[in-house]
């Protein structure tokens, strides 16, 4: 679903091999209007019965598109790079905006040069100096950032029309998708769109190999447009020479003749264009739209819910990053209060069933006293085995009481682990009076080591805590830095006269 300023375009597909246009729609809108734009919503999922997370493409006007050149030193901190250059392309602060990045080439200029891409975060602090963007040893990125506060109006727009977002992205880099589509993919990409929106308003999108640009163009008057196109043509060359001299025209096919004789002659430059139907060759209806040009950028965008984008910009990832990170927290502290549950009811059954026994072998014992009092023969015998039964029950007490300690100094450690702390080794047994463990973990910083020392202490009760190692270390499914700790532990344990501890 693509907001431009007047109007929305959906395209519904399937794919993406093959690729099929199965609905398309455009409704006259004011956007900016947060009531129009809901009702607006709201007739569109009523009539395409829309039940999924849809892809929202929001127009360059709204959004800040540019190609940084960041110098990372390590792959672990490239999105500090990331950030630290493109503070000076935001004019506002970063904490109040909404960014994404797209890694186009790593290090040395090799495509992927590191496993990252696909990022995104909401991250604000100090301005930074003039980075040196102009190397072409360091890595090509694209970023798109918005304010927080508009894109969190657009959204709510959504949640009142009852539609749910998977991703929000750009619609100059959707219709960058939708060409890629019908197109070999160069080795680097180098591809020039124009993009005619209305009689007063044009748009240059340019990919090579210096990175992505998009390039408003404002036009004067009717007269005019096409030689302002021409000059803002030619100007685009002189600032980006390794732009093609081959355009495609993103707009009325009716203006396809007006914008090849304007072009013709800045060096020999060649006009086609962009038939949306080639570029969904399968589709059976996508000859039949009234105006096919529309629905460029809904297709981009819906080929990014497909997973076939090939520039994915998305502008929630950060957002949804960290709710996807939340409920892995919740989901692990239910699993841990559900396995503290399930070992006190385990403990609490077998000290039910050992009773039960106990109290069968005092009747049988009973029993057999009574039945065999008579038998002189015989009473050594029967009572020696009575006493090794006895020996036994004492013995299977102590077992219970010692598993419910154990229970116990468990749940306590639980109780005290700070939230970024994590266990991976844990081993006790009890020897007399006490309860002696070794406890080994990770953190994110000695901070959280030492905050779990001090709750050992306070909340899970220990005598002594007394630290063994701590040691940084790369976690190898992050790649980032933790700290490695293994603690001693003990814990004194007071019997009662039942034989069982508190």
């Amino acid at each position: 679903m693509e907001l431009s300023p007047s109007a929305i375009q959906v395209a519904v597909v399937s794919g993406p091999k093959p690729l099929r246009l199965l609905a398309a729609r455009e409704i006259p809108c004011d956007s900016a209007d947060g009531g129009v734009l809901t009702r607006t919503l709201v007739q569109l999922r009523s009539s395409l019965r829309i039940r999924h997370p849809i892809i929202v493409g929001l127009p360059s006007t709204s959004t800040i598109l540019t190609t940084v050149k960041p110098l990372v030193v390590s792959p672990q901190r490239a999105l500090l790079a990331v950030e630290f250059e493109l503070r000076q392309h935001l004019p506002f602060e970063l904490a109040e905006a909404t960014w994404h990045c797209h890694w186009l080439s790593g290090p040395n200029g090799h495509p992927r040069g590191f496993r990252i891409s696909d990022f995104g975060f909401r991250i604000g602090g100090v301005s930074n100096p003039q980075s040196a963007i102009h190397n072409p040893q360091l890595p090509l990125v694209v970023v798109a950032a918005m304010k927080h506060s508009l894109l969190n109006e657009r959204l709510a727009c959504f949640r009142r029309a009852g539609l749910s977002v998977g991703a929000v992205s750009v619609s100059a880099v959707a219709m960058l998708n939708a060409w890629s589509l019908s197109h070999a993919k160069p080795s680097p990409p180098s591809v020039a769109l124009l993009h005619l929106l209305n009689e007063q308003t044009a748009e240059w999108v340019l990919w090579s190999p210096t990175g992505l640009q998009i390039v408003p163009v404002a036009i004067s008057s009717a007269e005019t447009c096409w030689q302002e196109l021409a000059a803002s043509w030619e100007a685009l060359h002189a600032q980006f020479p390794d732009v093609p001299r081959q355009v495609w025209l993103v707009g009325p096919s009716t203006a396809l003749g007006q914008v090849q004789s304007s072009l013709a002659g800045q060096g020999g430059t060649q006009v086609e264009w962009f038939d949306l139907a080639r570029a969904a060759a399968v589709t059976t209806g996508a000859s039949r739209l009234e105006h096919p040009e529309r629905s460029v950028a809904a297709l981009g965008l819906a080929l990014q819910g497909l997973g076939a984008a090939r520039l994915p910009l998305n502008l929630l990832a950060g957002a949804q990053r960290e709710g996807r990170h939340r409920q892995a927290q919740r989901r692990t502290m239910l699993i841990n209060g559900s396995c503290v549950v399930a070992m006190l009811a385990l403990g609490v059954g077998g000290m039910a069933e050992v009773g039960r026994r106990h109290r069968l072998v005092l009747e049988s014992i009973e029993r057999q006293e009574r039945l065999y009092r008579t038998l002189r023969s015989e009473i050594r015998a029967l009572l020696q085995r009575q006493e090794r039964l006895q020996e036994r029950h004492h013995q299977l007490e102590r077992v219970v009481g010692d598993a419910r300690v154990v229970a116990q100094v468990l749940g306590r450690i639980t109780e005290a682990l700070p939230e970024e702390v994590w266990l991976t080794k844990l081993e006790c047994a009890r020897g007399g009076a006490a309860i002696d463990g070794v406890l080994e973990g990770r953190a994110k910083s000695f901070q959280q080591v030492t905050q779990l020392l001090d709750q050992l202490k306070s909340v899970a009760g220990m005598t002594s805590v007394k630290p063994l190692s701590t040691t940084v270390i790369t976690d190898p499914g992050t790649g980032k830095e933790v700290v490695a700790f293994a603690v001693q532990l003990q814990r004194s344990v007071q019997e009662s006269v039942n034989g069982t501890s508190p």
